[in-house]
């Protein structure tokens, strides 16, 4: 038994509890991980399972901080297999924010989830409920008087957890493989507290002039982080009007409190057929454009609409409702009042044609959408709207 597996059956994983239970099946799902170069059946299987328990949904376990530096190891010593390794940091990023799609551009709320563990820690919690037993037939009044609340603790160590790994996830930068430093930059942008350790290394690769398609998202990265890329960024959009430039131009509508034209201007001209091309920071390079035209002046509210709306007929899927929400966001600043403006008539037009109008899970979800801004949700009840 090699000192991996030693470490890992050290651990009485019974002991903590993911969504299904005792964590007892963890060892064997973390060894089809660092077994992936030679059995990518069971590899598959172990990822599929891990993205339903010890992550369900966006929610952590008792179970899930304790795994955090067995996937560490695993990125560094474990499988050589790219796929193995961009599941492991993909998967690492979702252990620390949840969804991070719908954290970007902001960041995890640390501070937040902070207080709420620390309040919950003065007054004690049962220890039966850090493990994350919380749904037992028969629970102790102390393990449900917390059950709703102690699953910050449980985010708090794991974004904490994957925060300290940031030096070691610095080395994945280096890797020949473009689209696994595309997910280690959205990672460790992430990270604000880290900047000190993580800048450095950012600026080499977002100099690096053999860095083609890595080098914008680069400073997207350092935006985030808090570090003034303005400047870099104007000359990346000057030089290159492909990924690169469009990157540029979103880092520094991110870090500048007063984009310039060229940058606004670039994401309200979207190249055709780029819109679907993924995007690690936020699922799809849609997604992207889609927040940061939200930051463009009155005067280019025009050309904001027209870019969103662009981008509403060509996405699918649960892309669409992001897209959705905030082309409404901009026509609807407020909720709906008793009349319409030219901007949010040409608005429910555009959802009236272009929304997601049959039954099933994404329709209600856009429901949802349709509500936080005051409006109806049904295509007859919005065609109504435009004859008033």
């Amino acid at each position: 038994m090699d000192s991996f597996e030693q470490r890992l059956r050290s651990v009485d994983w019974s002991r903590y509890h993911h969504a299904y239970g005792p964590a007892d099946d963890v060892p064997d799902l973390l060894l089809a991980i660092a077994n992936a170069d030679h059995d990518i059946e069971a590899f598959s299987s172990a990822t599929s399972a891990l993205w339903g328990n010890v992550f369900h949904q966006g929610t952590r376990w008792g179970v899930t901080s304790k795994t955090v530096p067995f996937f560490i190891e695993l990125l560094t010593t474990g499988p050589r297999a790219v796929r193995a390794k961009r599941f492991l940091v993909t998967y690492l990023h979702h252990l620390a924010l949840g969804y991070p799609e719908s954290v970007f551009p902001g960041h995890f709320p640390l501070g937040e989830v902070m207080a709420i563990a620390t309040e919950l820690e003065s007054i004690g919690i049962p220890q039966q409920a850090l493990d994350g037993d919380i749904f037992a037939d028969a629970l102790p009044e102390a393990v449900r008087a917390v059950q709703d609340r102690v699953g910050a603790v449980w985010e708090r160590d794991c974004f904490l957890a994957v925060e300290r790994s940031v030096p070691t996830l610095l080395q994945l930068l280096h890797s020949d493989d473009d689209a696994l430093v595309s997910e280690a930059l959205a990672l460790l942008s992430s990270f604000p507290g880290q900047r000190a350790v993580s800048a450095p290394e950012l600026w080499a690769l977002a100099k690096e002039q053999g860095a083609v398609g890595l080098r914008g998202k680069a400073l997207v990265t350092l935006a985030r982080l808090g570090v003034d890329v303005v400047e870099p960024a104007r000359v990346l959009m000057d030089a290159d009007e492909g990924l690169d430039g469009l990157y540029a131009a979103c880092a520094e509508i991110i870090g500048a409190a007063d984009p310039s034209e060229i940058a606004r201007r670039r994401l309200v001209q979207l190249p055709e057929g780029v819109g679907e091309t993924e995007c690690a920071f936020s699922g799809s390079v849609t997604n992207l454009v889609a927040w940061c035209v939200e930051k463009a002046p009155p005067s280019d509210g025009a050309l904001a609409f027209k870019q969103l709306e662009s981008l509403l007929v060509s996405a699918k899927g649960y892309k669409k409702l992001g897209v959705l929400d905030r082309l409404l966001k901009l026509a609807f600043p407020e909720r709906l009042g008793a009349s319409l403006s030219a901007l949010q008539r040409q608005a429910i037009e555009a959802s009236v044609e272009h929304a997601i109008w049959r039954e099933g899970m994404i329709f209600g979800n856009q429901n949802d959408v349709f509500r936080a801004h005051g409006l109806p949700t049904t295509r007859d009840e919005l065609r109504a709207l435009l004859v008033k």
